[in-house]
This record gives C-alpha cells, sequence and structure tokens, in this order.
C-alpha cells in the first residue's frame, strides 16, 4: 500500500467539514449567529433581605476563636450554681448586641501573679475573669440582702461563703499574696454588690418589673420594701445627680478594655521602649507618668510629631497640662538660681 502523504486531502472530507461548520453556525467566512440561537435568560442578582430556603447557616464552617492564655485545671466548681447563674458551656440564645450574663467557670483557673494590693494580673486577662466571677457570685449570694445599702453590714459568715466560692474558681498564689488577694477580692465583690443593687433599680424598679424570673431568692416582702426605698424623694434626687455626673464622665470616655489601666499600661511601657530603641522622641516629654497614662487612655494621635485629641474637652485638658508642667520646671529653675 502506498504511504499517504500530508498534503493529500481528501476532497469528501472537506466538503464534510464545511457542512458541519455551517450547521453549527460557523463559516470560513467569520463569525455568524446560529439559526437556532436563543439568548441566555437575564441574570437576577439576589437581594441581602432576600431568604434563601437552602441555606444552612450551621453548615458554614465556625470562626476561628481568639487563643486564650489562661491555664485552667480540670477541676470541679464546687459551688451550689443558682437559677441566676449559667455554666460558661450553656448555650443561651440572645439578641444581638445583647450583652450575655456574668458566668462561674466550670475550671479552676490558675493566678499566677498579683499586685502589691492583691489584684490579679497574670495571665494576660485574668483580671477581666475574676472581676466577672465576682459579679457572678454577688448576684447568686446577696440576693437575700438587697435593702442594705452598705457593703460593711453584710455578715462575715456570707463574705467566707464568697470567699470559698472564688478560691473554687481561682487557684491563689500561696503566702501573703494570697492574703491580698482575698483583701481586694472583698473590695472587688462590694464594688459587685453596689452594681447589683444599681442594676435592680435601673432595669426592673424604674420599669415597674418583677426580678422573680431571673433572681429567684429575692423574697417578695424584701423586693416591695427595696422598691420603696428606690422610690423615695432622697433617692430619686441622688439618682438624678449621679446620672448628671455619670454624663459628665461620658464626656471624656477611657478606652481600656476589660483589664483597665493594669492591663493596658504594661503596653504602654513597651512601645515607650521600642520609640526609645528606634530612636524617636518621646511625645509626653514633661508630663508624669499619671497624665500620661491618662491621655493614652483617650487615643491620642500623632499628626506631624504633634500630639493631637479629637475631642475637643481632652485637648483642652490636655494643654492645661502642659502649661502646668512648664509652670512647675519654670519654678524649680528660679528655686536653683536663686535659693533665697
Amino acid at each position: 500500500m502506498a504511504p499517504v502523504l500530508a498534503n493529500e486531502v481528501d476532497d469528501a472530507t472537506l466538503l464534510e467539514a464545511e457542512e458541519s461548520s455551517e450547521e453549527d453556525g460557523y463559516s470560513s467566512g467569520g463569525l455568524q449567529t446560529p439559526d437556532k440561537y436563543q439568548p441566555s435568560p437575564p441574570r437576577h442578582r439576589r437581594q441581602l433581605d432576600e431568604q434563601d430556603p437552602e441555606y444552612d447557616p450551621a453548615a458554614e464552617s465556625p470562626r476561628r476563636k481568639r487563643r486564650i492564655t489562661i491555664v485552667e485545671e480540670d477541676a470541679a466548681v464546687s459551688t451550689p450554681q443558682s437559677s441566676t447563674t449559667t455554666t460558661s458551656t450553656s448555650k443561651s440564645k440572645r439578641k444581638c448586641g445583647q450583652r450575655s450574663q456574668n458566668q462561674i467557670p466550670t475550671v479552676c483557673l490558675v493566678v499566677e501573679e498579683v499586685s502589691p494590693r492583691g489584684k490579679p494580673i497574670l495571665p494576660q486577662g485574668i483580671w477581666a475573669r475574676f472581676r466577672y466571677v465576682c459579679g457572678a457570685i454577688a448576684r447568686d449570694q446577696l440576693q437575700t440582702w438587697i435593702t442594705t445599702n452598705d457593703w460593711n453590714k453584710v455578715p462575715n459568715s456570707t463574705k467566707v461563703s464568697m470567699w470559698a466560692a472564688l478560691q473554687a474558681c481561682f487557684r491563689f498564689p500561696e503566702g501573703k499574696p494570697k492574703e491580698d488577694a482575698k483583701k481586694f477580692a472583698m473590695i472587688t465583690l462590694g464594688t459587685a454588690f453596689g452594681n447589683f443593687r444599681h442594676t435592680l433599680h435601673k432595669d426592673y424598679v424604674k420599669k415597674g418589673l418583677s426580678p422573680k424570673s431571673k433572681f429567684r431568692k429575692i423574697p417578695d416582702t424584701m423586693w416591695e420594701e427595696f422598691k420603696m426605698m428606690k422610690n423615695t424623694p432622697e433617692v430619686q434626687a441622688l439618682s438624678q445627680q449621679m446620672t448628671k455626673k455619670a454624663q459628665k464622665v461620658a464626656e471624656n470616655p477611657h478606652h481600656l478594655g476589660a483589664g483597665g489601666y493594669d492591663g493596658m499600661i504594661p503596653h504602654w511601657r513597651r512601645e515607650e521602649e521600642e520609640r526609645r530603641k528606634a530612636g524617636l522622641p518621646d511625645m509626653f516629654e514633661g508630663i508624669d507618668d499619671r497624665a500620661k497614662y491618662w491621655c493614652l487612655a483617650q487615643r491620642p494621635r500623632n499628626r506631624g510629631g504633634k500630639i493631637v485629641f479629637e475631642n475637643p474637652t481632652i485637648a483642652e485638658i490636655y494643654e492645661r497640662m502642659q502649661w502646668l508642667e512648664e509652670e512647675k520646671t519654670h519654678r524649680h529653675k528660679i528655686a536653683y538660681l536663686d535659693p533665697a
């Protein structure tokens, strides 16, 4: 058989290819529209408010949680749980933006270090957890003392029980740090007791609601007595005075987070050390640490090497701070040059 050369093409094959291309709507002359062309349906963009019946939020991948540096021990909490406090494993539904109830942890958290006055400071975030647990314990064990407006009048037996509940949730360093932590815990529990009574007044007495659904340990007679106490003219005048004071404080808000100044000061010191090593100037030179930390809590901005504040009231206070420091430096110079 003779070999078939590459340049020998069957005419029948070419004719068949041309007929096939004409059926598909194409020809050697260029692109043509097929005879049976049907336009594609218009696209419909689904709006954000439309609901997809096949959408399953549970099928989405869960968000990655922030790493927590707090050490937890596998130890059961011996504190009796009331109807007002839930464990950290509960999954109660709440509206968007609604703050959840403070919870008593089901594990023992390790406190690595406390401050000289007994405040838990290490690991990072332990102070916030400590304060939240104090609030939960205060609401649990002080429901029968809401008519007492003085923390010092709460019996010592109740305070001992609350300290035992705290020790079931936190393991403190032994020795003097533990004694200091106990003293600081009593102060924090007293503050939580006052906040609890304020919540009852704001969310229930003023709105005419009953707290029995959340705080079932409150006796009915005591609740009626508490309402009468909060409806006296003296208490209402004091409430209005404190409301005005709170509104004035809100004009200069602090941005510190749950850890407060104790949680942010180490961070500010590290930033200051990094600026010093980088050869950058000190933006608060001449201002003492207390005033400097207050300014940093207001979130200042560095514009062209100058500290500025968005709030004009804070900017005015900062200018007065600078003026006072200059006056103090000037007086020291005069006293040094002329001791007499």
